[in-house]
């Protein structure tokens, strides 16, 4: 493209303004084609104020982020999930946990801590994830349940030693995370 040709190109696409109202040229160069020329400048923008222009693409280029992030939040919870499945945690409505954790994302990574925490302090316990909502009141938290074989004296201290080591992580977040245990057999049903 010759020298002549890019300024026009620049000139053609440059915007002139005349208070905030977005002026489109009347004359197109004999180069270019009138109707590319609109293909390229849109007529749903022609006398639209620049500041509207701005609000759009301000708009658009949000939206754009928060897909992103969002698809990015998504992998990051597959990935979490598939981790504690393989650890053997047990996932109890996992569509519940995948929408607690999108509303609260900053616990995705304080799971993991949890889950090695809890099989510190108590090995061989089974662990089941799941979101617990109270049913007196309108709240509801994720929930790392121990369930024993064997259960003995020194169960809940050793529950609040291993939640201990993740609990500092839980200040400022709007999410919860609670470890707790029901007494039950791991082979019993029903929890959560």
């Amino acid at each position: 493209m010759s020298t002549a040709a890019s300024s026009a190109l620049y000139d053609i696409e440059k915007v002139e303004r005349e208070g905030d109202t977005v002026l489109f040229p009347e004359e197109i160069p004999m180069m270019f084609n009138k109707a590319e020329y609109k293909r390229t400048l849109p007529t749903e923008l022609m006398g639209t104020t620049l500041s509207q222009i701005i609000e759009e693409i301000e708009a658009a280029s949000w939206n754009i982020r928060m897909f992103v992030e969002r698809q990015s939040i998504n992998v990051e919870i597959d990935m979490l999930l598939s981790l504690l499945e393989t650890t053997g945690v047990k996932l109890i409505n996992p569509s519940q946990i995948i929408d607690y954790l999108l509303e609260f994302p900053d616990l995705i990574n304080i799971i993991p801590q949890a889950v090695e925490a809890t099989r510190n302090h108590l090995p061989g316990a089974y662990l089941f994830l799941g979101v617990y909502s109270d049913p007196e009141i309108e709240d509801r938290y994720l929930s790392l349940c121990v369930r024993l074989r064997k259960y003995d004296e020194t169960v809940m201290e050793r529950i609040e030693a291993a939640e201990a080591e993740f609990l500092d992580r839980l200040v400022d977040k709007e999410g919860w995370l609670q470890l707790t245990t029901d007494f039950e057999d791991p082979e019993e049903r029903g929890v959560f």
